[in-house]
C-alpha cells in the first residue's frame, strides 16, 4: 500500500479533483437540447397518439429505433414541454448513474471519501462515454442501473430479483441478452426463467398498449435493419465500425466480423463451461467479459454505449486490489481504461487505424479478463 508523506494535503488534492470532475459530469443537466432524448420524446408521443413511430424503407430508418417497451420510461416526460422534460430526464439520468456507482462501491465495500472512493470517482466522472451519454440524453444510465442491480442481487443470491432487473435491461437495450449464454451454461435456471417470464409479460402488455403494426414493424424490420447496420463513422467503436473504416469490401467485412465474433463467443462459452464451480468474484469477471464481448461484436457500438464498460473495469480493479497483484496488472488495466475513456475531437487528423482506440481498449479488457478467470490461484480475500 502506498504511504503518503502528507496524507492530509494529498487527500485535499483528491477531494478538489473530485469536486471539479463532479461539476463537469453534471453540467449537461443545464443543456437546452438533447438529440437522443428528443427522439425518445417524439417517438413516445407518436406511439401514444396511436401512430407508427417507425418509418423504414430500403435506405433509412426513422429517428426512433428503440424497442416499444422503451416508451414506458418516457411516458411521464411527454406531459411536459420538450426542453423542461429534457432537463428533468438529464437529472434522472445522473441519479441513475450515481446510484449505480454507489451500489458498485457498496458491493466492493469501498468507504465513502476514502482514497479509493475519490480516485475511482475522478476516473469515472472523466470517462468520455458517460459524458457522451449525458450530453446526448441517452437512456444508457437507466440500463446501466438495471445491469448493476442484476449483478448486485445475483451476487447476493437473490436470483429472481436478479432475473427481473436483467429483463429490464434487455427490454430497454436488448444487448444484455448475451448474459443468457452464461446463465444457460452454468444452469442458473431461476435467474434465467425469471428474466424470460418478465420479458414475455412486458412484451404482451406492450402489444396490448401499442398500435400493433408498430410492434411488428420493430421486430420484423427495424431490429433486423439495426443488426445489419455497420456505419463507419468514428463514433461507432465496434468491430464492425473498425472493419468499415479499414476494409473496403463489404462482403469481406461481414466474413471477418462473423468469424472473429464466433471465435470470441466460443472462447467465452468454453471458459464458462470449464469454470462450473466458481466464486462470486469470478461470476463478476464472467459478467464483465460478456458486457465487453457484446460491445465488441455488436454492429453498432457508439462511444456512449461503452459506459457499460465501467462495470468490468471496476471488477478487474478490485480483483487486482484484493489479490494484491503487481503493478503490471494495474498497467494493463490503465491502458484499457485510457483507450476507452478518451475521445478524438477531430478524428480526421489521425490515421484511420488509430480511430478505433475504444475498440482496442475493449479487446485488451476482454483478453485481460479471460486471463484472470483462467488463473489457477486461491480465492482468499475475494468474499463479499
Amino acid at each position: 500500500m502506498v504511504k503518503f508523506k502528507n496524507p492530509s494535503l494529498i487527500k485535499a488534492v483528491f477531494f478538489a479533483l473530485f469536486l471539479t470532475s463532479l461539476f463537469f459530469i453534471i453540467k449537461p443537466v443545464w443543456y437546452s437540447y438533447y438529440p437522443d432524448f428528443t427522439s425518445y420524446y417524439s417517438g413516445t408521443k407518436t406511439i401514444v397518439s396511436g401512430e407508427n413511430p417507425y418509418t423504414i424503407d430500403d435506405r433509412v430508418v426513422g429517428s426512433f429505433i428503440y424497442p416499444p417497451s422503451t416508451i414506458f420510461i418516457f411516458l411521464p416526460f411527454i406531459l411536459l414541454p420538450l426542453k423542461i422534460a429534457g432537463n428533468i430526464f438529464s437529472v434522472f439520468s445522473v441519479f441513475c448513474f450515481s446510484v449505480s456507482v454507489i451500489i458498485l462501491f457498496k458491493l466492493f465495500k469501498v468507504k465513502p471519501f476514502s482514497y479509493t472512493f475519490l480516485l475511482l470517482s475522478v476516473l469515472i466522472f472523466n470517462f468520455f462515454p458517460e459524458k457522451f451519454t449525458l450530453g446526448m440524453g441517452q437512456i444508457n444510465n437507466v440500463v446501466f442501473l438495471a445491469l448493476v442491480l442484476f449483478i448486485y442481487f445475483f451476487i447476493k443470491r437473490k436470483k429472481v430479483l436478479a432475473g427481473i432487473f436483467l429483463s429490464a435491461s434487455i427490454l430497454l437495450k436488448i444487448f444484455p441478452i448475451i448474459i443468457f449464454l452464461f446463465l444457460i451454461l452454468t444452469k442458473e435456471w431461476k435467474t434465467l426463467f425469471a428474466s424470460i417470464i418478465s420479458i414475455i409479460f412486458v412484451l404482451l402488455f406492450s402489444f396490448l398498449f401499442f398500435e400493433h403494426a408498430a410492434f411488428f414493424i420493430f421486430f420484423t424490420k427495424v431490429f433486423p435493419f439495426l443488426l445489419n447496420l455497420t456505419p463507419g463513422e468514428y463514433y461507432n467503436q465496434s468491430l464492425s465500425g473498425f472493419l468499415a473504416r479499414i476494409v473496403g469490401n463489404t462482403t469481406l467485412q461481414l466474413v471477418i466480423k462473423t468469424g472473429v465474433s464466433l471465435v470470441l463467443t466460443v472462447i467465452a462459452a468454453l471458459v464458462f463451461r470449464k469454470n462450473k464451480s466458481i466464486s462470486s468474484f469470478r461470476y463478476l469477471l464472467c459478467f464483465g467479459l460478456l458486457i465487453v464481448l457484446s460491445l465488441v461484436i455488436s454492429g453498432v457500438s457508439w462511444q456512449h454505449h461503452f459506459v457499460y464498460a465501467i462495470i468490468p473495469l471496476m471488477v478487474v480493479f478490485f480483483y487486482i486490489k484484493r489479490k494484491r497483484l503487481n503493478i503490471k496488472y494495474y498497467s494493463v488495466l490503465g491502458l484499457s481504461y485510457l483507450s476507452i475513456a478518451v475521445n478524438m475531437r477531430n478524428p480526421a487528423i489521425f490515421p484511420v487505424f488509430l480511430r478505433s482506440h475504444t475498440l482496442y481498449g475493449a479487446l485488451i479488457l476482454y483478453f485481460f479478463i479471460l486471463h484472470l478467470i483462467l488463473k489457477k490461484d486461491p480465492e482468499k480475500g475475494l468474499s463479499f
